[in-house]
């Protein structure tokens, strides 16, 4: 079976390297963003009773207002940086693929040294309100074209 599949990978790759045509789509690979919303922890009273839409604002705030120490993980002024650089990087990718590490190392730990709180509800609320400000940032710089064809809205 698996040799069939090789088989089948490699013509595929020999007859698309033969027609001659340049690749035009290329995707942009996201990876180990380990983000800390909370790396100014003044803000995360803020960011816990803000909408994820709303968190640019309170961030925009952090002190100081530089880049993450080395060895530290990415803080707000890293990931703008590193949100900026994108589509810089590549415009227009056919998708943008995000393989995970998007949380900071001790992301428990440090909510909970932040707010004082244990409750699990509340840190699972504030992992997801992290994730999706993930998400809006990466849509901000990659907004949708509705002139592209979406197969998953048929």
């Amino acid at each position: 079976m698996l040799k069939t599949v090789l088989a089948i990978l490699l013509a595929l790759s020999l007859s698309a390297q033969a027609s001659g045509q340049p690749k035009k789509s290329k995707f942009l690979l996201v990876s180990d963003l380990h983000f800390n919303p909370m790396a100014d922890p003044v803000l995360v009273k803020d960011l816990e009773a803000a909408e994820p839409a709303r968190w640019e604002l309170i961030l925009d705030r952090t002190s100081p207002n530089t880049f993450s120490l080395y060895k530290s993980d990415t803080n707000w002024w890293q990931l703008k940086s590193a949100m900026g650089q994108f589509p810089k990087t590549l415009r227009h990718p056919a998708f943008v693929m995000v393989t995970g590490d998007l949380l900071a190392h001790g992301f428990p730990d440090t909510f909970r040294a932040a707010t004082d709180d244990t409750d699990q509800q509340h840190f699972a609320a504030f992992v997801r309100k992290t994730v999706q400000f993930l998400a809006l940032q990466l849509q901000h710089q990659f907004p949708r074209r509705e002139d592209l064809h979406h197969p998953w809205k048929q």
